[in-house]
């Protein structure tokens, strides 16, 4: 009989990649939708965010500081924990999974602008004494980058604390710098 065509291996393998990656992908974008309902809720619960982390086998898989798509300007994890003041779960992503403090969403937002500008003192100073960088700047939605400085950005944390009328973090950040 005849020998049939087989496809190069190299085709095959290739195949076999983009479907992993479809694969992650579409788990990522699960998780990441699952931790926001769960930073969003009223308390912080990031006995909730382990589990839904092991489920979704961060760090073998999914990388701890991975931004998603579905989540509002690509954040990573621990910027919508900070974006929504959730210490106790900021402290499991960067003290247990790893996370980094320095992770930047599609804005150039790290943790600490996302704490500056939404005004979370207490997870400013534990970013602060994590050596948390304070001489970025980031975008808020609405400009783009490249834009002329608008009331959207760029801003550093300082400018953005000013902004947004958060004179304790304002505070913070003013002896930070000294």
């Amino acid at each position: 009989a005849p020998r049939r065509n087989r496809k190069p291996w190299m085709r095959l393998f290739m195949e076999q990649m983009v479907l992993r990656e479809r694969r992650i992908e579409e788990a990522a974008q699960r998780m990441f939708l699952k931790c926001d309902v769960i930073f969003r809720a009223r308390t912080d619960n990031f006995s909730k965010l382990r589990k839904v982390l092991l489920e979704f086998k961060v760090g073998d898989e999914i990388h701890i500081d991975r931004t998603g798509g579905s989540t509002w300007e690509d954040n990573s994890l621990v910027n919508l924990a900070t974006r929504e003041g959730r210490s106790r779960c900021v402290k499991e992503l960067v003290e247990h999974w790893g996370a980094s403090i320095e992770v930047k969403d599609e804005g150039g937002f790290t943790p600490v602008l996302e704490a500056a500008y939404h005004g979370h003192e207490g997870l400013l100073k534990y970013l602060l004494s994590r050596g948390a960088n304070i001489d970025v700047e980031g975008v808020s939605l609405g400009t783009q980058k490249g834009d002329e400085r608008s009331q959207n950005g760029p801003f550093t944390p300082l400018e953005w604390a000013r902004h947004q009328g958060h004179d304790a973090v304002v505070a913070l950040l003013e002896k930070a710098q000294e």
